[in-house]
């Protein structure tokens, strides 16, 4: 992150380098009864403390610069997906998808066996993430009981 900005804003000084969280922590366990010591002869104003936050600013430049150079690599969404890049689809997803759309007019639910197999229909596209895989091992687990479909 700090490249774009010392070569995009060079006149900008950096700041010096934090430490590493393990070398603070150590630094704290070897400084403590010494700060405590200090802290007892100081204003309550001039206290030295490892637990405060630190707060970044930035000026409307570098934060133009950091937008820039974090979205340099993002392709704009435009909204419209190309058909193309995907296989076309078997006809048991044909009929799936078609089942679930007349469904929607209609205002009929869509069972479990039905959204599963649409889940499945994503992950077969490779575009399943997490959530996506959860749901379908809830349904399928669901389904193998033999318990009643409840409509979704």
């Amino acid at each position: 992150m700090s490249d774009p900005l010392v070569n995009y804003l060079p006149d900008i000084p950096s700041e010096s380098p934090d430490i590493s969280r393990d070398a603070l922590e150590h630094l704290r366990l070897i400084a403590c009864p010494r700060i405590k010591k200090a802290n007892a002869l100081l204003p309550s104003d001039a206290q030295i403390s490892f637990d405060e936050e630190k707060t970044y600013t930035f000026t409307a430049d570098q934060l133009s610069v950091l937008v820039q150079s974090l979205s340099a690599g993002l392709q704009p969404n435009t909204g419209v997906v190309d058909l193309q890049e995907f296989p076309s689809p078997t006809r048991k997803a044909k009929i799936l998808i078609r089942d679930v759309a007349l469904k929607y007019e209609t205002g009929a639910p869509v069972t479990q066996k039905e959204a599963l197999g649409l889940l499945e229909l994503i992950d077969d596209a490779g575009i399943a993430g997490p959530p996506v895989k959860r749901k379908m091992k809830e349904i399928a687990q669901l389904l193998e009981t033999g318990l009643p479909q409840k409509p979704l």
